[in-house]
């Protein structure tokens, strides 16, 4: 199919789209981009081996009737999820909207051997990654698996933070899906899409072809290694907990950068370590029987979970970042209940809402390291890749009550000077699935002086400092400024809302 683009495509309602290459494809079909930055088509095969297009007309007119009933779901159109506008009129497809400027997550955030070999004839090693790459290069005499650039590309797709904002999103989508009835059925990096500047992380979703409500029977498609056991071994049906389970696998894929059934169980001979030999770019060979049958072990689900805290069996300690790093203790037990427990017993997995939250909540308390760049959770005394000192940074805690006995929500961010910090709603009110990202506060630096505004009119904002007024609140109107020499006492805003909060703002780290 390749070596026929470009060609064109018309829909049912005779407009005509120049497909121009492929963006992405899968064992049920492939997704071309169009002329239309902002339109893609998605045409399903006959054969995924040698991408031969659906020329029986029976096939044809099914998958027509499966898009038209696609269509015709009640999916809240704000959800940024790429549904079928049109069918095609000569061919089965459909064309779907996705947002301009996305590439998904595969591309985005997996290192390719394309891009690491490059990497290493350049030596794009950094003063502070130096020591790890030498070392590297030493055990392996030389054909190391060089996990430092790994590190550099984890870096320059956005780092810890980034991954976070794009796995919240991706989450809350299949939230509202899955509050809605749905089960998206066949969730892989190569279905979710993220703006491809690090400046942005829009995220949508797209290849809906296999969405249905919970507890329909139909054709259990997955990708593998994502796939939940049950589903993988035929004994159950696709759900919102398979769902949960795919997700858990790439949470735990873009964080850690390892795979969660990668251990000391599973018996492999690879040597995609070896980037620096000429010979193992661009192939992929085969192993022997024993490889294949640990593999379809691990693709069963039968391979205990690298973490699991009940079963050290196929741990893997020295795979990966560590988590303390890259996992919030909240995360932690999210991966072990869809991985651990979960992977044998589905009502045990996270609910998508949880995963929300919790990479909600580990998002908000990431500071970014003055001297190397990476993302790293704030409660570090300093920098775990580079040991630079911590940048200065603003910490908001928010509690259910005056009494400061409860925290319900934490964020920080480091600061520099004519930087706008956007605090997100869900500081300062519960956690919405459709509005949680949206900023409601802005900080500013401005020399030595900080300027606080409350975005939201309809909020109802007091102020105080326990050091001035003797902790009289008074109401917020128009920009509120404080200086760090507000020290430890720090200032207090308290939101008036069904669900009060009081949150307490302080300067930490180093002070401008």
């Amino acid at each position: 199919m390749e070596s026929d683009f470009p060609f064109d495509v018309d829909d049912e309602h005779f407009h005509r789209h120049e497909l121009t290459e492929i963006l992405t494809s899968g064992g049920q079909g492939v997704v071309c981009k169009t002329n239309d930055p902002e339109l893609l088509v998605k045409l399903p095969l006959a054969d995924a081996a040698t991408r031969k297009m659906l020329t029986d007309p029976n096939e044809i007119e099914r998958h027509k009737r499966k898009y038209l009933g696609l269509s015709l779901l009640p999916i809240p159109e704000d959800i940024p999820l790429a549904l079928p506008a049109a069918s095609l009129s000569d061919t089965a497809g459909y064309i779907m909207p996705l947002v301009g400027g996305m590439v998904e997550f595969g591309e985005q955030f997996f290192l390719k051997k394309a891009q690491a070999k490059a990497m290493y004839k350049e030596r794009e090693i950094p003063n502070w990654l130096s020591k790890l790459f030498e070392q590297e290069d030493v055990i392996n005499n030389g054909k190391g698996n060089y996990f430092s650039l790994e590190i550099i590309h984890y870096l320059k797709s956005g780092g810890l933070r980034r991954r976070l904002t794009a796995l919240t999103k991706c989450a809350s989508i299949l939230a509202r899906l899955h509050a809605h009835g749905f089960v998206y059925v066949d969730l892989s990096p190569g279905n979710v899409f993220i703006s491809d500047s690090v400046e942005h992380s829009e995220v949508w979703m797209i290849d809906a072809d296999n969405l249905r409500y919970e507890g329909t029977e139909g054709t259990n498609y997955f990708t593998p290694g994502y796939g939940a056991p049950e589903v993988v071994q035929e004994i159950g049906n696709a759900s919102q907990l398979s769902d949960s389970y795919a997700f858990a696998v790439m949470v735990f894929i873009l964080l850690s950068m390892t795979n969660p059934f990668d251990g000391i169980a599973l018996e492999r001979n690879d040597d995609d370590g070896d980037w620096a030999d000429e010979d193992e770019w661009g192939s992929d060979s085969g192993g022997c029987n024993s490889e294949l049958s640990a593999d379809r072990k691990k693709e069963f689900g039968m391979l205990p979970f690298v973490d699991d805290i009940n079963d050290s069996s196929n741990e893997a300690p020295n795979r990966g970042l560590p988590r303390q790093l890259v996992l919030t203790e909240q995360l932690k037990v999210c991966c072990q209940k869809t991985l651990g427990e979960g992977r044998t017993e589905p009502r045990k997995r996270t609910h998508m809402y949880l995963w929300a939250t919790a990479l909600a909540q580990a998002e908000d308390v990431t500071i970014a390291c003055k001297g190397c760049g990476m993302t790293y959770y704030a409660h570090q005394t300093e920098c775990p890749y580079c040991q630079s000192t911590l940048s200065s940074y603003v910490k908001m805690t928010a509690y259910s009550d005056q009494s400061k006995q409860a925290v319900v929500w934490e964020w920080a961010r480091e600061v520099s000077e004519d930087k706008v910090l956007m605090v997100p709603q869900r500081l300062g009110l519960p956690f919405s699935l459709k509005n949680n990202a949206k900023t409601f506060i802005e900080i500013q630096k401005r020399k030595q002086q900080f300027v606080i505004k409350c975005l939201d009119e309809s909020l109802t904002v007091h102020w105080a400092t326990s050091s001035k007024n003797d902790g009289e609140f008074r109401r917020l109107a128009g920009d509120l400024v404080f200086t760090p020499e507000i020290g430890n006492d720090g200032l207090y805003l308290y939101i008036e809302s069904a669900n009060p909060r009081l949150i307490h703002l302080q300067l930490c780290g180093e002070r401008a």
